[in-house]
């Protein structure tokens, strides 16, 4: 589809509708949430500075997730067994940025959607990736989910008007407008040669309803509300009121006795006491555990801060964790689309420019589960199922193990050097002063 006018202006009208979606559950991560605002505006009329406790729950479980998914680098293997190209897309990948693949899922949990740029760098023509989230980009797709039209927002460096311009992107050119989104006279179209828009796009089946900030802002809300109502409870002794009998006290004398400490009573029936409301440590406490699983329980989450059972093998960790385990699979299988409109786009760069003709449907995506395993376990069951799996696919079972097909190749790199030693007469260095203590 090429630029259209009309198109992309109804575009940036359902980007800026959108804004109010997506910028709330970036402040919830940020840790910038509701609960503050309540009690500021409580407080607003008083001299009293609120103790505001915010346990940022959505954060957590987003970075232990995005951890979970692609803490362990991504690995692609070759249903033709090409290894050249293999060992292509490890180059090109691992030198446009070593947290690429965690930005694109940190992203993705945060917003339920993300998009992902590919285009040639105009100065250094090397194959570079853009990661954009809804707060930056919006896209225009057909029925099958294929991106048809995209445009994506930034500001120029140094700029302190903070001045937004827009490019958009066809399936022939990049178009480069100001935030009215004319083109820039200054700034000619930039063709390229992908053939089609070279953005892939990752999201969760329902969006930001899926997404832990949906999920979760509410009960997190409530635990961090509660948490502050008792500091506050302690802090401004609000379990407490002040009785006065046969006394009375004028509205500015509150802020003398509140900094002094001291009442002045004149009379010898007057007297001053507290009333304290005889609410139980043990309600609150106990409320907010229920509230505290609560939230792990709806976050598919363990607590691996309270004391569990001693029975701690391999198999009873990987029980505990296994509905963890199951969504972090179905998270990576949203990534998969996202990740194979990259692969498709750096083959066609590398067709175009290196003269390299891969089939992007040739290659499997292994995502590597970053979750406790038993390596004895492990061990145990490869040796029943050694003579009927390949090696590469084994050696990545063992948590220390990213990349099976490198650690093979390394072992059998290894075992030729010792064959060579060995038949070239060589003395093992196991065995070097043994034979001197024979003699």
């Amino acid at each position: 589809m090429l630029f259209d006018k009309d198109l992309i202006n109804k575009l940036k009208t359902e980007y800026t509708s959108s804004l109010g979606i997506y910028n709330p559950a970036w402040n919830y991560y940020l840790g910038k949430t509701d609960v503050g605002i309540i009690y500021n505006k409580n407080y607003a009329n008083t001299s009293k500075e609120p103790r505001v406790y915010q346990h940022n729950y959505i954060r957590q479980f987003i970075d232990e997730e995005t951890s979970y998914q692609v803490g362990l680098p991504i690995t692609y293997t070759s249903n033709s067994n090409n290894v050249e190209c293999i060992k292509d897309i490890n180059f090109y990948f691992n030198n446009i940025s070593s947290t690429l693949d965690i930005n694109l899922a940190k992203t993705n949990n945060i917003f339920g959607l993300v998009y992902e740029f590919s285009y040639v760098d105009s100065i250094t023509k090397e194959f570079k990736v853009k990661r954009l989230s809804p707060l930056e980009a919006i896209a225009y797709c057909d029925v099958n989910g294929t991106v048809q039209l995209f445009m994506y927002c930034y500001t120029k460096e140094l700029d302190n008007t903070k001045t937004k311009y827009w490019e958009v992107v066809d399936d022939k050119f990049i178009y480069h407008c100001d935030e009215n989104l004319n083109e820039l006279a200054s700034e000619s179209k930039t063709p390229h040669f992908f053939g089609y828009v070279p953005v892939g796009i990752a999201y969760f089946e329902n969006r930001i309803e899926d997404t832990l900030y949906k999920i979760l802002k509410n009960p997190q809300d409530i635990y961090n509300l509660l948490v502050s109502d008792w500091s506050n409870e302690i802090g401004d002794i609000r379990q407490a009121y002040l009785l006065l009998l046969n006394a009375a006290l004028e509205k500015e004398q509150f802020g003398e006795i509140k900094e002094s400490g001291i009442i002045q009573l004149i009379g010898d029936k007057a007297n001053a006491n507290f009333i304290t409301k005889n609410v139980s440590p043990e309600f609150y406490s106990s409320y907010r555990e229920v509230l505290k699983q609560d939230i792990y329980s709806l976050a598919q989450h363990i607590d691996n801060q309270t004391q569990i059972q001693s029975n701690t093998s391999g198999t009873m960790l990987s029980t505990r964790i296994n509905v963890l385990r199951i969504k972090i699979i179905s998270n990576n299988q949203s990534l998969k689309n996202c990740i194979k409109m990259r692969l498709r786009c750096l083959f066609k760069y590398l067709s175009v420019v290196e003269n390299k003709n891969y089939d992007f449907r040739d290659i499997n995506i292994n995502f590597q589960l970053n979750l406790p395993r038993n390596n004895y376990e492990v061990a145990q069951i490869i040796s029943y199922v050694k003579d009927i799996v390949p090696n590469s696919i084994l050696m990545e079972q063992f948590d220390f193990i990213s990349n099976g097909q490198v650690a093979f190749d390394m072992k059998l790199e290894e075992n030729k050097q010792i064959a060579d030693n060995e038949t070239s007469g060589m003395t093992n260095l196991d065995k070097i002063g043994v034979e001197d203590e024979t003699k």
